[in-house]
């Protein structure tokens, strides 16, 4: 028997019977009438000029064993080419996030040590320390004494300091020692920690009650990666 020459398609039984076990013509002659040719390949998968795309489709039902080993090595290669970008996409680093950790009614104490913060309604920012939540809430009474504020963790930056900016929205605050009124304070800070990092307010100031919402908001590399939204509210007596 001569090497095969192509595998064929028929259109009846009759018209076909010559075909052997493996698909292809048994002799020499010219493929029955009624067959066509798809394709010129060895089975041994030496060479082929079939497509990968799958243009050529071939039932089944009438292909021999050959290319049933051939197929399955198809579908073997497709399912390497579709994993290695799944392996490759975990391997991705996350993005760097701020989770909120806590938030509300805070009691700490003052260190002694501030920075200046030009931004900042009252143009520094004091250090505290003895961080403790008092109360889960996002309802704040405006007081004399009284701190509000968020504990955030980092996740995801990895060892080296992060530099934040940590931006207040809110009403509109006039400083009478400068004459200053503004509606957005802001400073940046270099956070060495990433766990229940504390940012908070504490009213000091009569001219500092100001009744309405505020918004705490984090803000990395000119990302707002978390924000944190009080109302503060005015005692009548």
């Amino acid at each position: 028997m001569l090497p095969c020459r192509g595998l064929l398609e028929g259109g009846g039984t009759s018209q076909c019977r010559r075909r052997s076990e493996n698909g292809c013509c048994a002799g020499t002659e010219p493929a029955p009438r009624g067959c066509r040719r798809l394709g010129d390949f060895h089975i041994s998968g030496t060479q082929t000029t079939d497509t990968v795309s799958g243009v050529r489709n071939r039932p089944a039902a009438r292909s021999g064993s050959g290319v049933k080993t051939r197929f399955s090595a198809l579908v073997l290669a497709a399912g390497l080419l579709v994993s290695i970008p799944a392996a490759g996409a975990g391997s991705v680093e996350a993005q760097p996030k701020i989770a909120i950790s806590g938030f509300g009614e805070y009691q700490t104490r003052k260190t002694g040590k501030s920075f200046s913060a030009p931004k900042e309604i009252s143009g520094k920012v004091d250090f505290v320390s003895d961080v403790r939540l008092v109360k889960r809430t996002t309802l704040i009474l405006g007081q004399l004494g009284r701190a509000f504020g968020v504990e955030i963790d980092l996740i995801g930056f990895g060892e080296a300091p992060v530099r934040l900016t940590i931006r207040t929205v809110h009403p509109p605050i006039t400083n009478p020692g400068t004459g200053k009124t503004t509606r957005i304070s802001e400073y940046h800070r270099d956070v060495e920690e990433r766990r229940n990092v504390y940012f908070g307010h504490r009213f000091t100031h009569i001219w500092g009650l100001a009744e309405g919402e505020w918004i705490e908001q984090f803000i990395y590399r000119g990302r707002l990666l978390a924000q944190k939204r009080f109302r503060v509210v005015i005692p009548m007596n």
